[in-house]
This record gives structure tokens, sequence and C-alpha cells, in this order.
């Protein structure tokens, strides 16, 4: 008998609905805790507190990576130990290999972080005159960074032990840490905001939250796997050799990841220190909204990995290819009508958490740009997914050269020729040229025809979102002169509700369900305790 504490076994379509259930439970929580922390935290800090913030961000983001990746393996191969080991030895390895990687890494990051920081934000302050930075002493910012960078440091360290239940698909516990966690996050926030603290409240709060994370995380891992030790003496030279082999591929996509959701803000500083308008505060507002809309459509994708591990080593091919076809349908199906919200409602979302602040049309804008790129960045996460329980991480690196390399010349010649817009133009331009290179590839991988793509998953979510989101730009136009937040708030929810209920109707008169999505959303996810749901799946029923 296994010592794993995991449930019995249950259909892959079942499993793989009730953990991406947990993860979006999860993280839409966090989500909208994280928007109404953020509203509160700018009102307090200011843009220009926000946007050191910001740049904070930056700096850990370039730091990770430095890791060569090893941490996008921990999952896939605690699955994989997990199918083939009743001991915990195998997971073990893993585990052990990756907390002494990071506790390594990071005490050589600090050493170099306590030596060189003096020197990096010297050349920030000189350079930085008039915007985030100023106002601040240096000892604050020295404060602010180092403590950032032993953040980052200590993060690393829980990921192995965060993976755990993540490989072992018990996503409902670390879920339940998560949430716990961006509570006591949220409390801590507004405690250190509240008694004066400023953009050094938000480490202390940072700070605490890892603490009650860490805690938590290792005795989840503790309970999941009784056996689980770590030491040198637990691990071997095949599974750090597997972990780096698959990371530094993966690597390049992480690279790619820096490159398009951190670097835009680099460059509007830059540019706002040549006296070009655009600022680092309302621009980071923007991405962050931008972000939320992302977030939650990636959740559908959380939970495949360690599944597609699992069907790669069976070798069911023919699985895999209705796996990845289901999913981009079911990712295009949550992640279009989102976006036509996002640039529908732009100038709304914006005055609710920014309200009056300057240059809050500009950031509407810049939203609604980088939603075209994020919704080109989330239609090949399924495929994403299947290609690296595959084992194929290469296919992923080569998406992320194409992006990075697109971005960086894009964006550059971009806000030469245009100026503060060209930024965001640039980054979604370089995803949605990777995006298209992607799709070509899992063509001949998974032979899944562009046509067949396109047709089956793509094209009956975009019909279906465009009547909601004309209804979406009427009532943002309505509301226009209001800069308040309950007018702005009242017409985004309403926005909300026209959008989806409309899209609903549409959908489900559409040829885009069939009976086995009727089945899976009726009875796996029991959508049909929804009063009126099954109306929307009638037509599906009877295909």
């Amino acid at each position: 008998m296994s010592e794993n504490r995991q449930a019995a076994p249950r259909p892959l379509r079942d499993t793989l609905a009730r953990n991406t259930v947990f993860n979006a439970l999860g993280r839409v929580w966090e989500a909208v805790l994280g928007l109404f922390l953020m509203a509160y935290a700018l009102r307090v800090v200011g843009d220009a507190g926000w946007g050191l913030w910001s740049l904070v961000a930056v700096f850990t983001g370039y730091a990770a990576l430095f890791d060569v990746g090893v941490g996008s393996g921990f999952s896939k191969y605690i699955a994989e130990r997990a199918a083939s080991d009743t001991t915990g030895r195998g997971i073990s390895a893993v585990v052990s290999a990756g907390f002494l990687f990071y506790t390594g890494l990071g005490a050589v990051m600090v050493i170099l972080g306590w030596l060189f920081i003096d020197a990096v934000l010297a050349g920030i302050l000189t350079l930085q005159k008039g915007s985030s930075a100023a106002g601040y002493q240096i000892e604050e910012l020295r404060f602010l960074f180092r403590g950032a960078l032993l953040l980052f440091a200590a993060n690393n360290c829980l990921a192995p032990f965060s993976a755990v239940p993540v490989g072992l698909q018990r996503m409902g516990l670390g879920n339940a840490v998560a949430a716990a966690g961006s509570v006591i996050k949220a409390v801590a926030t507004v405690f250190f905001l509240a008694t004066g603290y400023g953009v050094i409240g938000l480490l202390y709060a940072a700070w605490v939250a890892f603490v009650f994370q860490a805690v938590s995380g290792v005795a989840v891992a503790l309970y999941l796997v009784p056996g689980l030790r770590i030491g040198p003496q637990w691990t071997d030279r095949h599974t750090v050799a597997q972990l780096f082999h698959f990371g530094w591929r993966a690597q390049v996509a992480r690279l790619a990841n820096v490159v398009n959701f951190q670097t835009d803000r680099a460059v509007v500083w830059g540019l706002s220190r040549f006296g070009q308008t655009g600022s680092v505060g309302m621009y980071a507002v923007a991405e962050s909204v931008a972000a939320k809309m992302r977030q939650l459509p990636g959740l559908l994708v959380s939970a495949m990995v360690p599944a597609v591990s699992d069907l790669d080593a069976r070798g069911q091919e023919n699985r895999l290819r209705e796996l990845y076809l289901r999913s981009t349908k079911y990712m295009a199906a949550v992640a279009a009508p989102m976006a036509v919200y996002f640039i529908g409602c732009a100038d709304m979302l914006i005055r609710i958490l920014a309200g009056t602040q300057p240059e809050a049309h500009q950031a509407a804008w810049v939203l609604r740009i980088l939603v075209v790129g994020y919704l080109f960045n989330l239609l090949p996460a399924p495929g994403v997914s299947v290609v690296l329980g595959k084992g194929r991480a290469d296919v992923q690196m080569y998406a992320g050269l194409i992006s990075m390399v697109v971005n960086i010349v894009l964006t550059v010649a971009a806000a030469w020729a245009i100026g503060f817009y060209g930024i965001p133009i640039g980054t979604s331009a370089g995803m949605a040229v990777s995006t298209l290179w992607f799709f070509h590839m899992t063509r001949r991988l998974l032979q899944v025809p562009l046509g067949t793509l396109f047709n089956v998953c793509l094209l009956w979510p975009c019909c279906a979102s465009l009547p909601g989101g004309v209804a979406c730009v009427a009532i943002q136009q309505f509301l226009r002169q209001e800069t308040t937040l309950l007018p702005n708030l009242a017409g985004a929810a309403v926005a909300a509700l026209v959008l989806g209920f409309s899209y609903m109707v549409l959908i489900g008169r559409l040829p885009f369900l069939d009976r086995f999505d009727a089945d899976f959303l009726l009875e796996t996810l029991h959508m049909k305790r929804v009063p009126g749901f099954a109306l929307f799946t009638r037509r599906a029923r009877h295909v």
C-alpha cells in the first residue's frame, strides 16, 4: 500500500475537472482580493510609490532567470515518481534536489546583491529624477531591494514543497494554503499601509504571507508524502540531470515571459526619463488588470501537465490529441469573452482602480492593447501543457525565443516610431507571432490541422462574444464622464452580466458544443444544479 496520501484513482476527465475547479476557486479569490488591494495601495502610496514597487518586481523577475529553469520540472517529475514509487524515495529525490539547489543559488544571489545593490540604486536615482524613486532616501531603497531579494530567495526554496500537491494532483490542499495566505497578506498589507509604512509596508506584508505559506506548505508536503526526506543523501545525479535537462529549455520560455511581462515597464521608465509621456505606475496598473484577465483562463490548463505525463508514459496518443483539442476549445470559450469584456470596459476598470489619477485614459488604451496580446498568449497554453507533459520542452523553448526576439525588436522600433503606445504594441505583436508558430509546430507534433483547430476551437467563441462586446462599449460611453467609484463599478458589473448572458445564449445555439461538452458541463462539473443552465446546452445534447 502506498504511503502517499492520494485519493482513489478517478477517470482522467473527473480528475482534471476537480483539480481545475480547485485551482480556479483559489486563483479567482486571489485575483479579486489582489485587485482590491492594488486599488487600496495605489491610493495610499500613490502613482510613484506603486511604480517603484513594480520596479522591484522587475528586479526580482530578472533575478529569477539564474535558476536555469530547474523549478519548471518539479511537478512533472513528482508525478512520474509517484506513479512508480510507493516509498516516497523518488519524490524525496526531486524535492531534495530542488531545495538544495535553490538554497545554494539563493545564498550566492543574496551575497552578490548585498555587494552590488548600491551601484544599481545609484544608477536608478541618477536616471530616474522626478519619477518613481524620487523622494526616497538611498537607505529606504537599499532596504526595499535587499528585502525583496531575500524574499525571492526564500520563496524559491519553498517551491519544491509547493509542487508536491500539484504533482500528486491534490490541488485542493495547495489552493487552500494559497487562499489562506492571500487573506493573511491582505490583512498585513492594510495594517502596514494604514500605520504609515508606505512602500516598505508592501514588503513587510509579503514577508508575513511567506512565513505562513512556508510553514503550511512544508506541512502539506509531509502530510501527502509521509516518507518525504530532505538532504543530499536523499537525491541522486539522475534526478538532478533530469531537472536541469528539462529546465534549461523551459528557461528560455521564462526569459520570454520576463521580456513580455516585465521589460516593458523598464522601457516605459526609460521613455519617461527622456521626456516622453507615460507613467510607470499607471502602466503597471494597466498591466496588472490585463494579467487578471490572463490569470483565470490559464487555470484551465493548470492541472494538465501531471495528467499528460501519465498518458504519455502509457503511449495513449489518441487521448492526448483529444485532450489537446478539448482543452484548447475550452480555453477559447473562456478567454475570448473575457478579452472582449476587458477591451470594451477598459476605461471603467481603470477608473475603478485609479480614480482620477493622471493618465488614467492612457492606461485604458494600454490595457486594451495588452489584452489582445494576452489572448494570443493564452490560446496555445493547452498545447504547451501537452508538449511539456510529453517532455518536449524544446518546442516551448523555440516559441519563447521567437516571442522574445520579436518583442524586443518591435518594442524598440515601435517605441521609437510611435512613442509610449509602441511598447504594448510590441509586446502584443511578439505574443501573436509566437502563438502562430506554436500552432504550426503542434500541427506536426500532435497531428491537428490548423483549419481544424480554428473551426473547432476558435471561431465560434469569438463570434458569440461580439454582441456583448458592443453592449460593453455602449455602457462605457454612457458613463464616460463619471470618475467616481460606484458608477463605474455598477457599469462594469452590468456590462459583465449583459455580455455573460448574451454569450451563453449564442454559444449554446452555435455549432460549438457537442454531446461530450454538454455531459462534461452538466455531469462532471455539476452545472445541472444551476437553475436554467441546461437550457444553454439543449442543442449540444441532441448533436
